[in-house]
């Protein structure tokens, strides 16, 4: 759980495993910057076919990139979901046996989360106190739409692991740009103007160190990842 990202950039294909059923869910709500489903991103529930932890779910953030549709249609279980919000004020929506999806509100804001049913967890506790439990059910919020926008808050406010891993997809992408020369776009890419007659060898360091940065930065965000992860008071048994 929230391990999915770890090597995705855009246009990464998730591998997609057989022991899973894969439910992706967008919501029908335009972001601040009016790019829709959340800013291209997609909910992955991930729920386990087998084994002594089946019907456990896990949750993920990717892009909409990440979806090959051929990859999809040899798997043969998954299941899209593109979620209108006026259905989910009214009772929520059933995405399978274990997972319903809901709405609660207040004066400022709209909380969507997710309602599991019957997971085994285990105390995330530092110490090795690693206790099996069940839980009837477990909710996670997946994000907070805000009723209007303030200074310095999103309109849609992702919570933070899902968050955190938006931004370590974004930042794997940039790290690939500067990474694979063939592709790499000069103009578009190398923040600085450079004259026709720059020698390669000073376009070869800008790129190193462009290249340095983005990598620096994604694995800053996956070490976020990880202590957020660190914090959970439990996490859900993946096999």
């Amino acid at each position: 759980m929230y391990d999915l990202t770890i090597s995705l950039d855009y246009g990464e294909p998730l591998k997609l495993k057989p022991d899973y059923r894969y439910d992706f869910v967008t919501f029908d709500i335009n972001n601040d910057h009016g790019r829709g489903l959340l800013n291209n991103s997609v909910f992955v529930l991930r729920t386990i076919t087998g084994g002594n932890v089946k019907g456990n779910v896990l949750i993920d953030l990717i892009h909409t990139s990440n979806v090959n549709v051929f990859d999809v249609a040899s798997h043969a279980n998954c299941h899209f979901h593109l979620l209108e919000s006026d259905k989910l004020r009214e009772e929520g929506i059933l995405i399978n046996d274990k997972i319903n999806l809901q709405i609660t509100e207040t004066s400022v804001s709209s909380q969507y989360f997710a309602e599991i049913k019957d997971q085994a967890v285990t105390n995330n506790s530092p110490f090795g106190d690693n206790t099996k439990l069940t839980f009837t059910t477990c909710r996670y919020i997946l994000f907070t739409l805000h009723h209007e926008n303030t200074v310095n808050s999103k309109n849609i406010e992702l919570a933070t692991i899902f968050d955190l891993q938006k931004e370590h997809i974004w930042h794997n992408n940039r790290y690939r740009n500067f990474n694979n020369l063939h592709t790499l776009d000069i103009d578009r890419y190398v923040n600085r103007k450079l004259a026709p007659s720059t020698p390669w060898s000073e376009v070869k360091k800008i790129i190193e160190s462009e290249n340095k940065k983005w990598r620096d930065l994604s694995n800053q965000k996956f070490n976020q990842l990880l202590d957020k992860r660190g914090e959970l008071p439990f996490l859900v048994i993946e096999r």
